[in-house]
């Protein structure tokens, strides 16, 4: 008994030790991270340095300050970061370099949103511009990739790679026969003809409405696309069509025959490219840093003025609440709004929109936020991939609506989802209820029952009438009757170009154009820009990562492309009762 004792009580130590041991080195980790996003060292640039854009990831609006995003779960490897926010400065700050003299864009595999992607492409032209090249090399080029890369003055394919190009396609993911098997039955209020965001939990394919609407959009921004590209390689638009329709170019060499690009080139042979653009012999070396250690660069100091542009970052589900820093919490972003507006060296506000919507009740909270913040200033909304539904709500009644090309719009409708989880209660896993109640309503809403007649007539008259109000909103903010409204409205998605012949927006613009125009309006020469919400110091937002970004991402790594349907069958048992909120997200393969 003694022996048995003695190793219990050694394996309980050895246990705690081992805890601690490890609770030690996890400190040192995490300071370490920490130490090191924080002291970033100076980087000082040779002649002839070329700068090296590798944007295979998926760019945010912002760049965070989470140390957490810049380590690859779960393997720990150091990642690409930067935000569109800092990639595109930096763009900027390399044209203005005399030590830079070209860009190499490294292409690959991209899944940024196209209207992301426009910025950047935009941010290269503007570089080719000042008389500096851009050299574009990929082994496997995606169709993301070559929009991108096609505004290169070089573009070279691996010779043995694969450039894909086919067209587009959206595909819409239907959970009806899997929640069946669960057990679980949606009860579904609309309203809207195109408001299809309930679709994917009653049908199996698409309704005639919603496979209209999105034909209507995906080739809109096809035809966008195609004319970009084809101006930039200089190619026919209808030939470019074929090529894609066909799919001709997939082979490098027919490739080359097309003019896709302009060689057939391993890795290198394009860097021995580059030195003869810089004329350097074969043996000479070329300075080539990374845009992650670029941004390190000291640019042009910041304006002295005590002037400010506000710009705040909309992005993610809207929700009630404080939210987190995933999506767009009411409570907060209200919270937010009442800072900048009661800052008086704030003259104006750029809000950057990206959102699908999200609770309706949240958003008409934010707007009124919003219309509070115009008595004081000039309220600019600028849309990124999407700023639709909820996230129009937030736009409608701006002073200004800038969109772009690719930007998802619109969506003005409203819907509710319910569950019923009768089924899976009492069938799957042998739950059942009994209540007491005080009214006949005092269990309205609960998921372990049907709704009745009576109650289904209840919800749709408030998602009624909150439809009714969504439209009021648009009406006064945009102008116009509300016969015209209806006409633009019923849940129906738009492009950006869409929705500016529609007069849902007022032009075409980015980030840049929309601080522009709020400074041209704020009649201001000089100024500096506030970015909003304020980040978390890195250890807070280290903090913050454990309490479930890291298992998110995590899980997001390891199921890859189906994550995004998990996500979705996920959000739908949690919906609020009433949401503003775009049908699906809508991915261009």
């Amino acid at each position: 008994m003694k022996s048995f004792f003695k190793i219990f009580f050694a394996t309980i130590l050895g246990f705690f030790t081992s805890l601690i041991i490890l609770f030690f080195f996890g400190m040192i980790m995490i300071f370490a991270i920490v130490s090191s996003f924080s002291k970033e060292e100076k980087v000082s640039l040779e002649p002839n340095t070329i700068l090296k854009l590798d944007l295979n990831y998926q760019i945010p609006e912002r760049t965070s300050n989470n140390p957490f995003d810049r380590i690859s779960f779960p393997s720990m490897e150091s990642t690409n970061f930067l935000g569109l926010d800092e990639i595109t400065t930096n763009i900027r700050k390399a044209a203005q370099s005399d030590d830079v003299k070209g860009i190499y864009l490294n292409l690959g595999i991209m899944t940024s949103g196209y209207a992301t992607l426009e910025t950047i492409r935009r941010e290269l032209d503007k570089f080719r511009e000042t008389g500096k090249f851009v050299v574009a090399y990929g082994e496997m080029i995606n169709q993301r990739a070559y929009y991108l890369g096609s505004v290169a003055d070089y573009l070279f394919l691996n010779p043995v790679g694969l450039l894909e190009l086919r067209g587009f396609s959206s595909e819409v993911v239907f959970f009806k026969n899997m929640f069946e098997k669960l057990g679980i039955e949606f009860q579904v209020f609309d309203a809207g003809k195109y408001k299809s965001a309930s679709e994917p939990f009653r049908l199996e394919k698409m309704s005639d409405a919603n496979r209209e609407q999105l034909e209507e959009y995906i080739f809109d921004v096809y035809h966008n696309y195609l004319d970009k590209v084809a101006t930039s390689r200089n190619i026919e638009f209808n030939r470019l069509d074929e090529i894609a329709t066909e799919f001709e170019a997939r082979y490098p060499s027919i490739a080359l025959e097309l003019d896709m690009v302009d060689g057939l080139m391993y890795e290198d042979e394009v860097r021995d490219h580059i030195r003869s653009k810089l004329a350097l012999t074969q043996d000479e070396k070329f300075p080539l840093i990374s845009l992650n250690r670029f941004r390190s660069v000291p640019g042009e100091k910041e304006s002295a003025s005590r002037d400010r542009i506000a710009v705040l970052y909309a992005e993610g589900t809207i929700v009630d609440g404080k939210g987190s820093r995933d999506n767009i919490g009411s409570e907060s972003f209200v919270s937010t709004l009442r800072k900048i507006k009661e800052d008086d060296r704030n003259k104006a506000l750029v809000i950057r929109i990206n959102s699908p919507g999200g609770s309706a009740l949240a958003s008409e909270v934010i707007l009124r936020e919003i219309n509070q913040v115009k008595e004081k200033m000039p309220v600019i909304v600028t849309m990124g991939n999407v700023a639709a539904s909820g996230g129009y709500y937030m736009a409608c009644t701006a002073d200004k609506i800038f969109a772009q090309d690719f930007t998802v719009t619109g969506s003005i409708g409203v819907f509710g989802l319910l569950p019923n989880m009768e089924g899976f209660f009492n069938e799957k896993i042998g739950l059942t209820f009994d209540r007491v109640q005080t009214g006949r309503f005092s269990d309205l809403g609960d998921v372990s029952r049907p709704l009745n007649e009576f109650e289904k007539e209840i919800i749709q008259s408030a998602v009624d009438s909150i439809y009714i109000n969504f439209k009021q909103r648009v009406s006064d903010g945009r102008g116009f009757s509300m016969e015209y409204t209806e006409s633009v409205s019923q849940g129906r998605i738009f492009s950006g170009t869409m929705a500016l012949e529609n007069q849902l927006v007022d032009t075409l613009g980015n980030l840049s154009d929309a601080i522009a125009y709020a400074a041209w309006v704020s009649e201001l020469e000089t100024y500096r820009i506030a970015y909003y919400p304020e980040q978390k110091d890195p250890f807070e937002s280290l903090l913050e990562g454990f309490a479930g970004g890291i298992q998110k991402r995590i899980l997001q790594t390891a199921m890859g492309k189906t994550f995004q349907y998990y996500q979705q069958a996920e959000q739908a048992l949690e919906y609020h009762p009433f949401q503003a909120r775009m049908p699906f997200e809508i991915r261009l393969n």
